[in-house]
């Protein structure tokens, strides 16, 4: 279950995120184009977060019919255990979209939107040059999971035979 405090606090992003839909309609918004781009990153952050947190709110009203539906006395056996396993499911995914939710509202970095330039190299003849590419490809898997985009430039020097 969400604490109270993040309740309000998703709330609080719903409405300011209605607020920013309300300013992108409006025309002279439009025209101003410095203004616009930073309305339209606004609504772009907010969205994902208002997303889950209206599923959250289908999934919460979803779980209460289904109990309902659970405790009437009077439903057939068949229709109860249905009920009773839509309501696991629902449950899981609230549990799921929760978690989703807490993430969504951690204070962002503001150097996540940054570039990155990461040069991998064989330091001494301890560190020998096999290394660098199985450590290149951890971080480019890395990012990837993480759907950043990467740009890979590998280049490789070998030793010269005999050193």
């Amino acid at each position: 279950m969400i604490p109270d405090l993040l309740l309000d606090k998703l709330r609080s992003v719903e409405t300011r995120y209605e607020d920013v839909n309300l300013q992108l309609a409006d025309p002279a918004v439009v025209s101003d184009s410095k203004r616009y781009q930073k309305i339209a990153k606004t609504h772009s952050d907010l969205g994902e977060v208002v997303h889950r947190y209206r599923e959250y709110k289908d999934l919460q009203r979803g779980i209460n019919e289904t109990r309902a539906m659970v405790n009437e006395g009077e439903a057939d056996p068949d229709l109860k255990k249905m009920a009773e396993d839509e309501l696991t499911l629902l449950e899981q995914r609230l549990e799921r979209c929760e978690v989703d939710l807490k993430l969504l509202l951690l204070p962002k970095d503001p150097n996540d939107e940054r570039n990155v330039i990461l040069e991998i190299r064989a330091g001494t003849a301890a560190m020998k040059p096999l290394y660098s590419p199985p450590i290149c490809s951890a971080c480019t898997h890395a990012t990837r999971k993480r759907r950043a985009g990467v740009w890979r430039l590998c280049r490789q020097i070998r030793p010269a035979s005999g050193a």
